[in-house]
């Protein structure tokens, strides 16, 4: 795949969001700006745009990309994301902006902080076609905790 079929704008002083790592499947993104909208929330605006619609048309797959917490602010300041993953649509392009919430104020929340990851992911976008009966599983209606590894 070619790395430059997703383009970023970035916004006054925003910074571009980085693997840190080879092995790394998601993109650190860093606070712009940070508007505390309580002692326990936050508007973080993350500094860029992105568009993903060229790899829509390269790989004739519909793509999208998954904003998430960072591990280590999220176990040290149980810091999360409002609406715990952020979906960001193709054909949105406004400026990226995560809501944000903890229990331990992360001294470090402001510009240039890296407070979140940036998943770009296939997603299926296809027609959900209604039918009388499902295909049977092994598991059939079992609910939460019923496959053991709950």
């Amino acid at each position: 795949m070619h790395s430059n079929l997703v383009e970023i704008k970035l916004v006054e002083n925003g910074i571009k969001p980085k693997r840190t790592t080879d092995g790394a499947c998601a993109y650190d993104v860093y606070a712009r700006r940070v508007e505390f909208l309580s002692d326990t929330e936050a508007k973080i605006y993350l500094g860029f745009k992105i568009d993903t619609s060229k790899l829509s048309s390269v790989t004739n797959m519909d793509w999208g990309s998954l904003l998430m917490p960072r591990s280590g602010w999220g176990t040290k300041h149980k810091f999360k994301l409002d609406n715990t993953v952020g979906l960001i649509d193709t054909d949105y392009r406004g400026e990226v902006i995560a809501f944000a919430s903890w229990n331990t104020k992360p001294e470090d929340l402001d510009a240039g902080a890296r407070v979140a990851q940036l998943a770009i992911t296939p997603f299926y976008t296809g027609d959900l076609v209604i039918v009388p009966e499902l295909s049977s599983s092994s598991r059939g209606e079992s609910g939460f905790g019923s496959t053991g590894h709950g």
